[in-house]
């Protein structure tokens, strides 16, 4: 190599730098994203707006009326609140993993927030008040994956103890333990049915389907690693799903017997409707929605970043996703979309949002980013956007860094 394509590789390193470094601060510290976002002209009006309310991700659930929604504080703190949006009771020393009501709001699954390392955590039922049913003991290293069944017959769990072994770890609705199963590396994803069958894929980059007794009844290597919802199995437990090799969406019998595949991408977020009948999976930027045969009904790109939200209707009429645009976006939104693929409506914020949650019939949708809780009237939200000048001349404000 001569010195002066030398000179040039060198100076075009110093360049790249430069930019990722003036990038970075622009990002870190830039005077007007406050501004713009505070003279934003929203399309629809929220039912209630809790600012200040630094939401955990994935810190949200609902009832499938849509009545009771809880939510937990970052910070520590979990509040369970009803439509029209009152508080209805707070307890600071709820933590941990999202807080999980049932769907008729009876009880919620939830942990004791810790206070000191010595600490051990638990695993709480808690009534609609508030009060603690039971309390388990799990360990010092805490919850990494969390599921339970919409009546909470059954709290299916991954953790890792002091020696780094992961955990499997089945429930009944009064706390017993059904069985502790030891799988090497920590569980990444879990989902459990309403018979008590739990898919969990751990660090090992396997998918393990057990019984409700513990028996081994299926292992298949994905070759993946998982993020938090990157497993689902059908309500009335005909299939499963779960990603492979970082790009494909696979439907299996909980036997183990192949159902279809699909290529779909690095898969950030899968959630099925509570019918069964409609799959929605979020990948890096674009959103599909399958039937459960593996049909592709739509897929489009509406996020610059990778999707980790997704909250479906129980009937798959509405599906709500967060998304960036553009790689230096200066505003970030969540999305409804309609059955057909068609944008219902948009909501924007300073900061992107953490959690999505949505009725089983639609009505209403709950929204958390890390400086404000927000809840809306789907119905009404889909009425004042259709009837605002932004849907009318398709104007969104979405600001990027030159």
């Amino acid at each position: 190599m001569n010195k002066k394509m030398w000179n040039m590789k060198v100076k075009g390193v110093l360049i790249l730098i430069a930019f990722v470094v003036i990038v970075g601060c622009l990002i870190q510290e830039d005077p007007f994203r406050q501004i713009i976002v505070e003279n934003l002209e929203q399309c629809v009006t929220p039912l209630c707006i809790y600012s200040s309310f630094n939401v955990r991700p994935g810190g949200i659930s609902m009832t499938s009326d849509g009545s009771l929604i809880a939510a937990r504080h970052t910070m520590g703190g979990v509040y369970l609140f009803n439509i029209p949006s009152e508080v209805v009771w707070s307890n600071d020393n709820f933590g941990g993993q999202c807080p999980m009501i049932t769907k008729d709001g009876s009880y919620l699954i939830t942990q004791i927030r810790r206070l000191t390392a010595e600490e051990p955590f638990f695993l709480v039922k808690a009534d609609q008040n508030g009060s603690i049913i039971w309390k388990k003991e799990i360990d010092l290293s805490g919850i990494d994956a969390l599921s339970m069944t919409p009546d909470a017959s059954f709290v299916a769990l991954g953790y890792v103890d002091q020696d780094e072994k992961g955990h499997l770890i089945l429930f009944d609705q009064d706390g017993n333990k059904l069985w502790d199963h030891q799988i090497d590396g920590r569980i990444e994803t879990v989902a459990v049915s309403k018979s008590g069958y739990v898919v969990a894929g751990p660090q090992d980059r396997y998918i393990y389907v057990y019984d409700r007794n513990g028996e081994l009844i299926f292992k298949y290597f994905t070759g993946s690693w998982y993020d938090p919802q990157n497993a689902a199995i059908a309500p009335d437990e005909t299939f499963f799903l779960f990603v492979s090799e970082h790009k494909y969406l696979n439907c299996h019998t909980l036997e183990g017997r192949f159902l279809w595949q699909k290529e779909v991408g690095d898969l950030c977020n899968l959630q099925m409707s509570a019918d069964g009948e409609y799959i929605a999976a979020a990948t890096f930027g674009e959103l599909f929605l399958f039937d459960e045969s593996g049909n592709e009904l739509w897929s489009k790109v509406v996020s610059s970043v990778c999707i980790r939200e997704i909250a479906i209707s129980a009937h798959g009429e509405y599906i709500a996703v967060d998304v960036e645009k553009g790689f230096f976006s200066l505003v970030s939104a969540f999305e409804v979309y309609n059955k057909e693929g068609g944008l219902l409506w948009r909501y924007e914020e300073e900061q992107p949002f953490r959690a999505l949650a949505i009725s089983e019939d639609g009505h209403y949708l709950a929204a958390g980013s890390g400086v404000v809780l927000l809840f809306f009237d789907n119905f009404a939200a889909i009425r004042e956007y259709n009837s605002s000048e932004c849907a009318q001349s398709n104007r969104f404000l979405t600001f990027y860094y030159l």
